[in-house]
């Protein structure tokens, strides 16, 4: 093989950033001796001359591979860390059914459990103790269905609630991937809190779920998953703030 009469003499070199921002540099080396090997986790800049590395010294040695070649060894190095700085949104969107009792104009169709409208509801009657003496009574309602004939207006109509007993609430979960040089940076799962990425806008309220995290050479990649609250917004006593 021929070489420059060098020690070290690269003989491959190839740099490819992926769609996530994370960078894998390879370089292949030729050696008249058997060289020492870099220890994983190291820098480029331990055994490559940094003029070589076009940006990457801040990546981390992830394998390598040693062989014999004609007239000495091939040495393969696989180094990896962010090569850009890029972040992956993705929302998954969908429906949850939920109680028609949990709809904001409810009380404008059937009333409360205090106040009732009977012209257009079925409310079943209750008892309960007031202030903890079950010797004082008061009345109070549960709601049992719209009666036949029930309409209520909005939307730009008059529409029939006869049925009704349930509606559709979109929700939604964001995804949200970025880079790190550590991986300790998110806050703790179930709190409430608000997506943030430039250039995005996330109305509603929403709860962090749980993190995850993966080590790519000097680089942390990191998911952050939160759920959109549904017709209720989450509760602020039962989740703390993010």
């Amino acid at each position: 093989m021929e070489y420059h009469g060098a020690t070290e003499v690269p003989l491959r070199q190839r740099h490819v950033i992926a769609e996530d921002g994370i960078g894998t540099y390879t370089v292949t080396m030729f050696y008249e001796t058997e060289p020492t090997l870099p220890a994983i986790g190291s820098a480029p800049a331990e055994i490559i001359t940094t003029d070589r590395l076009a940006g990457v010294t801040l990546y981390d040695l992830t394998s390598l591979e040693l062989g014999k070649a004609d007239g000495g060894f091939e040495l393969s190095l696989t180094y990896k860390g962010i090569g850009q700085d890029v972040v992956l949104v993705s929302v998954d969107g969908g429906t949850s059914d939920e109680s028609i009792t949990s709809h904001p104009d409810f009380a404008a169709w059937a009333g409360t459990p205090a106040a009732p409208i009977f012209s257009r509801s079925f409310w079943d009657k209750l008892e309960q103790g007031e202030d903890g003496d079950p010797s004082v009574k008061s009345t109070i309602y549960k709601f049992a269905g719209f009666k036949e004939g029930a309409t209520v207006t909005g939307g730009g109509g008059t529409f029939s609630m006869s049925g009704v007993e349930s509606y559709l609430v979109g929700s939604y979960t964001i995804q949200i991937t970025d880079l790190l040089t550590n991986g300790h940076s998110f806050p703790d799962a179930a709190t409430i809190g608000i997506p943030s990425v430039a250039g995005w806008t996330f109305p509603g309220t929403y709860l962090f779920e749980s993190p995850s995290v993966e080590k790519h050479g000097s680089a942390y990649r990191r998911t952050r998953r939160y759920r959109k609250a549904g017709a209720v917004p989450w509760n602020g006593a039962i989740y703390a703030a993010s």
